[in-house]
């Protein structure tokens, strides 16, 4: 049941993150809660790009986690071992980072957003 709750909670707060993503992608003025706040408001091109893959990188971290939960995505769950390892270790850098950015608003935002996502993705991972 942990499994199962961590790998929903995960995919829950990973689409949220992806949709923040897009939105910074699209133009959203959000540069203030992403990339450190170097950029407050809409991103330079180049970053709205790099903010859409982003997004497809989440995505694709939802679907393993999914996967190695046994969840859906059954196509996937002869993905590697090591798949759900690179997002834990994804994750835990991530964490880092928004724990430790200069602005203030992403620590808030993002910070306990990315410590909740590493848990999920770790209890998954150990009880793969």
């Amino acid at each position: 049941m942990l499994v199962f709750v961590s790998a929903c909670l995960y995919a829950i707060l990973g689409g949220v993150a992806a949709m923040f993503q897009l939105a910074l992608a699209a133009g959203a003025p959000w540069g203030a809660v992403a990339m450190g706040g170097k950029w407050p408001g809409r991103f330079p091109p180049g970053l709205r790009v790099f903010s859409a893959i982003q997004a497809l990188v989440i995505v694709w971290f939802i679907l393993v986690v999914l996967a190695n939960a046994n969840i859906s995505f059954a196509k996937l769950t002869g993905v590697p071992l090591i798949s759900i390892w690179f997002v834990v270790g994804v994750g835990a850098l991530g964490c880092v980072m928004n724990l430790f950015t200069p602005a203030r608003l992403e620590r808030i935002v993002w910070g306990p957003v990315t410590v909740v996502m590493l848990a999920c993705a770790l209890i998954v991972a150990m009880n793969r």
